[in-house]
């Protein structure tokens, strides 16, 4: 393989290095805002539930407010639910997204030592070239 095309091809592989590490950070910055969705949630439902026991333990409550509380808060458990869900699904996503990234930064390594071993082997191939004349050079000189 040509020194032109390992290079290309290491090219090839750090942009898709670079592309696959803003993505990341996109998923990131997705899985920070809906953990910030959840806990703000989450504050808001205990702080509600807080609310209904204190109410409860004070006065007896209207079946009207009974089922308003419990249809609030069946409604909360399902959009915290949903929310719990679409983090694990994100978190899924980030996992192989952070997967595919050792996997990109392996074939680069290899792709690398490559590109070293072929750099290598061209010094040696030169450098015998090298020898040669000089060897053809040194026998020229000692014949005369």
């Amino acid at each position: 393989m040509r020194l032109e095309s390992l290079n290309s091809i290491l090219k090839l592989k750090g942009w898709k290095k670079d592309q696959i590490e803003t993505e990341i950070t996109s998923i990131q910055r997705v899985i920070n805002d809906h953990e910030e969705r959840l806990r703000m949630m989450e504050s808001e439902f205990a702080l509600h539930l807080d609310e209904f026991r204190d109410r409860h333990k004070s006065d007896v409550l209207r079946p009207d407010l009974l089922r308003s509380f419990h249809a609030y808060m069946e409604g909360m458990n399902e959009r915290m639910g949903r929310e719990r869900e679409s983090i694990f699904k994100r978190l899924q996503e980030l996992k192989d997204k952070r997967e595919k990234l050792v996997s990109v930064y392996k074939e680069k390594m290899v792709v690398e030592k490559l590109r070293e071993r072929h750099i290598s082997e061209e010094v040696r191939a030169d450098k015998r070239v090298q020898r040669k004349e000089l060897d053809f050079i040194s026998l020229r000189r000692h014949k005369r």
